[in-house]
């Protein structure tokens, strides 16, 4: 039996049935073939019925693993909804190992983390990840798996409906965690990850000159919040429109190149704005 894979999408605003209306769809899009995996995504307006959310789509969809986070808008089925919304993801994986988990970081010295809940990955194909941005190190554990197992596929991203620390939403069965990753090691699947960003950059280089884990609170000396304000007046009117739809961050790789090009930036999203303090969240520890 041949893998298939659908996706459904519901109103920002359809509280629990909205899950079951996203998974229902995703259901319908696999011609009847049982789900051995489902991936759910839900916008800020969806959070609050997250658990009722998560039986309606083991309810519809019966997945043998399901796994998902809170998000800042959803995209399927062709459309994109920037306000909320559920989206689901399903896949009919015939003999391939779908196995899902939870990892936690756990402080075993000054600066230093272990991870609990990770899974034997030497007979993996692919890895699916969500993390919480605020509680979990996403890329050391990157680089461990770099280092361990070149080459296999790590797809995912960053739960970016949460208002801070201990408030984000990541899903793991009939379960809902508020700190930490979820994710699904995946055996016996062909998976060909592609990547784009879609965006072009916008100011200034400005070196961070004050932050504390994943919040910046100066650029260039100045508040950074200031610094981003300045740099989308410069902006056109339509360029601000859409700014205003999101923003993402450029991180220098390696800050002692003379110049910096395509492949020199890691990409991670603008989480949150503190207009009281002046500063940024974003997705990565600068």
């Amino acid at each position: 039996m041949p893998t298939r894979i659908a996706t459904g999408l519901a109103p920002e605003d359809g509280g629990v049935d909205a899950f079951a209306e996203a998974a229902g769809r995703a259901a319908m899009g696999l011609g009847g073939v049982p789900a051995d995996l489902a991936v759910v995504f839900a916008g800020a307006a969806n959070l609050t019925h997250v658990e009722e959310g998560l039986s309606a789509v083991r309810e519809r969809i019966g997945a043998r693993a399901v796994v998902g986070c809170g998000a800042q808008g959803v995209v399927g089925s062709g459309r994109e909804l920037e306000q909320g919304g559920v989206a689901v993801w399903a896949a009919s994986l015939p003999d391939a190992g779908v196995d899902a988990f939870h990892l936690e970081a756990v402080p075993v010295a000054e600066s230093r983390v272990a991870i609990g809940g990770m899974p034997d990955l030497d007979q993996s194909d692919a890895l699916i990840l969500l993390a919480d941005p605020y509680s979990f190190p996403v890329e050391p554990l990157l680089a461990r798996i770099a280092e361990e197992r070149p080459g296999l596929p790590v797809v995912g991203g960053l739960s970016s409906a949460g208002g801070g620390p201990g408030l984000g939403t990541l899903m793991h069965g009939d379960e809902v965690e508020r700190e930490g990753a979820v994710g699904v090691v995946l055996t016996g699947v062909d998976v060909r990850p592609c990547v784009s960003q879609g965006a072009r950059p916008i100011g200034p280089e400005m070196v961070v000159t004050a932050a504390e884990g994943n919040v910046i609170a100066e650029l260039a000396s100045k508040p950074a919040l200031e610094r981003l304000q300045q740099a989308i007046a410069e902006l056109d009117l339509a360029e601000r429109a859409m700014a205003a739809r999101g923003l993402l961050l450029g991180i220098v790789i390696d800050e002692n190149k003379p110049d910096y090009g395509r492949g020199d930036f890691l990409i991670r999203g603008l989480l949150n704005v503190d207009e009281e303090a002046g500063t940024l969240t974003v997705g990565e520890r600068v």
